[in-house]
């Protein structure tokens, strides 16, 4: 099973990771020009996109430029342990404000600011 994981191409939409960073942070809920799109990282391998790979865009957070370097530079590990959560608000708000269509999963409407 996690064979197959390899074989599958890797989302992206930078419609999607745009829309995203506008949100406050997942964590802080600070809400400024800093917040970026973090891609799910470390914990769940081989779903991270594996070894120097990026996860897929539909696994992603808004971050703060605090709490990204956070992520990143200190390994955190109440925010590593808290990044599901977080990506699960994420796309809750995302199919709860239209940005992803239920009808097909992960086909970004077309929509004015994104």
């Amino acid at each position: 099973m996690i064979d197959d994981l390899q074989k599958i191409t890797r989302w992206e939409s930078k419609k999607y990771r745009e829309w995203v960073a506008k949100l406050k942070c997942g964590w802080c809920s600070m809400q400024d020009d800093t917040i970026v799109a973090h891609h799910l990282t470390s914990i769940l391998a081989p779903h991270c996109g594996g070894t120097s790979l990026k996860a897929a865009d539909y696994l992603i957070m808004p971050l703060c430029f605090e709490c990204h370097n956070k992520m990143h530079a200190t390994w955190n590990p109440e925010l590593l342990q808290n990044q599901v959560n977080m990506i699960f608000n994420t796309l809750r708000l995302a199919f709860h404000h239209g940005i992803i269509d239920e009808g097909n999963a992960f086909h970004i409407k077309e929509r004015e600011g994104i």
